[in-house]
């Protein structure tokens, strides 16, 4: 039985860190690891405050889901969200570091958003 330690560094395992980076590049997927970092909310409420469609943020925690990224808890007949690893907040918080590092060492905010803008 091979070891977590074993197994870093294989192709596999790149691949997976790169497949679970693709989750947190849709912004409203950022947005809703956002609201999910201090508290548990229910489809209807990120919806709400994110000003979407019910189908539309059901859609990106599916993915999250399928990722164990989030985990449920029912209540009645409302399912809430939470983010299952600490680590994921940790792990936002590292890029907006890097992002603020970036944006420090850049001349203005108009070259920073320069290549998002297409």
């Amino acid at each position: 039985m091979s070891t977590f330690s074993q197994k870093k560094h294989t192709d596999a395992y790149y691949k997976l860190q790169a497949n679970l980076c693709k989750l947190f590049t849709h912004p409203i997927r950022v947005k809703i690891i956002d609201l999910l970092k201090d508290k548990e909310m229910s489809v209807t409420e990120i919806a709400e405050a994110l000003q979407l469609n019910l189908s539309t943020v059901s859609q990106h925690l599916a993915l999250f889901r399928t990722q164990h990224i989030v985990e449920t808890r029912r209540s009645g007949n409302v399912v809430y969200y939470r983010i299952r690893y600490p680590e994921v907040n940790d792990f936002i918080q590292a890029l907006c570091r890097v992002l603020q590092r970036i944006f420090e060492d850049q001349q203005g905010i108009e070259n920073l958003f320069a290549n998002t803008e297409e």
